[in-house]
């Protein structure tokens, strides 16, 4: 749900995807929207990867090598903050344990 000073939008499954969507006014008026979507919601992220891939350029302007690096540092808190461990993380410290 998402709130804010003139009302809330409800998006009840799928909010990456949503195919409907109900808006409520403060005043009491409600808005019902179906528009119903025919991709999966990375339909931009897959453009933008196309079109880098036809003009061949290194790096995406929009996600730079800088601003991945940030997210996966970022991630990586969070796994380290609620414990998660991934099963190739296990074998490579059991190889480093008995080797």
């Amino acid at each position: 749900m998402l709130v804010g000073p003139l009302g809330n939008v409800a998006i009840p499954s799928k909010w990456w995807n949503p195919v409907h969507v109900t808006i409520r006014y403060v005043n009491g008026r409600t808005v019902e929207l179906d528009e119903p979507f025919e991709s999966t919601g990375f339909n931009y992220e897959v453009g933008h990867f196309c079109d880098l891939l036809r003009s061949s350029p290194t790096e995406s302007p929009i996600i730079t090598h800088d601003l991945s690096r940030q997210m996966i540092i970022i991630l990586d808190h969070a796994r380290v903050a609620i414990g998660l461990v991934y099963p190739q993380e296990l074998y490579e410290s059991l190889l480093q344990i008995f080797l």
